[in-house]
């Protein structure tokens, strides 16, 4: 059995936020970027932390995505970097995922 890797990415506190996975965002539009978002979130069967780096910008494509993440039924936590103190501030999200039922630590 493969041991799960945390990385890692500083908080403003000087804690550390754990994530599992990460996904760069930059440069695609909305629809592209949800789709990316969706796909990472279909692969993570059991749970974790997704970090995504949408970048600052004009605030379009964060809120597209902050808005789907709100609605997605395996998002348990919405963490808002410029709210924690993460790096990268507005420019990053971190999503908090429930497992998929029936895996229970499998």
């Amino acid at each position: 059995m493969r041991k799960r890797q945390l990385k890692s990415i500083k908080q403003g506190n000087g804690l550390r936020l754990h994530y599992d996975r990460k996904v760069d965002l930059h440069c695609m539009k909305c629809t592209e970027a949800e789709r990316h978002v969706s796909e990472y979130i279909r692969r993570m069967r059991k749970g974790g932390t997704l970090l995504i780096i949408h970048g600052k910008g004009s605030g379009i494509l964060s809120s597209h995505i902050r808005n789907f993440l709100k609605n997605h039924f395996r998002v348990k936590k919405i963490i808002l970097g410029e709210n924690s103190g993460l790096q990268g501030g507005s420019g990053v999200t971190a999503a908090i995922l429930n497992p998929v039922e029936g895996i229970h630590g499998k």
